[in-house]
């Protein structure tokens, strides 16, 4: 039992775009998946679309960055819900964690860990500051890696 947190990305392939990207998604995804998704039977079709979502981030007790997620996305709802996430709001707590990576003694202030049951430690530790370079250098990665028209959620269990 844990915090487990996971930012997904869904990414919508319409019609119009399948004759750019056909070949390429079976390269990368393999047959099996474009079958699966049923783009052979789709491909006809003017208005038809579909999505691939992936898990782009796990974190795991980060209760600083949950607690962002619950105050900036859910309004301090935290009930596990999923919870749409715009790119602008990803890009400014990736802005914040890397301010916070360089501020330090501000740390309590911009990005305070959180208690919770079963979510890890609320020291500003060697594993606080470990948990933030990695979320600032997933945060670069995925959203170099996006494109605009992308959609992110958040979710936690515990």
């Amino acid at each position: 039992m844990g915090l487990d947190m996971y930012l997904e990305v869904r990414r919508t392939l319409r019609t119009y775009e399948w004759d750019d990207q056909f070949e390429k998604i079976e390269n990368q995804f393999g047959q099996s998946l474009v079958s699966l998704a049923g783009m052979e039977i789709l491909a006809g079709q003017e208005n038809s679309s579909v999505s691939i979502e992936v898990n782009a981030i796990y974190w795991r007790k980060v209760n600083s960055v949950h607690q962002w997620f619950v105050d900036n996305i859910g309004g301090g709802v935290d009930e596990c819900q999923r919870m749409y996430v715009k790119r602008k709001d990803l890009e400014d707590l990736r802005d914040l964690v890397k301010d916070t990576l360089i501020h330090r003694n501000k740390a309590s202030v911009t990005l305070p860990t959180q208690g919770g049951f079963f979510f890890g430690s609320t020291e500003y530790d060697e594993y606080y500051w470990g948990d933030l370079e990695y979320t600032a250098k997933e945060l670069d990665r995925v959203l170099a890696n996006a494109k605009e028209s992308d959609d992110f959620f958040y979710q936690a269990s515990w």
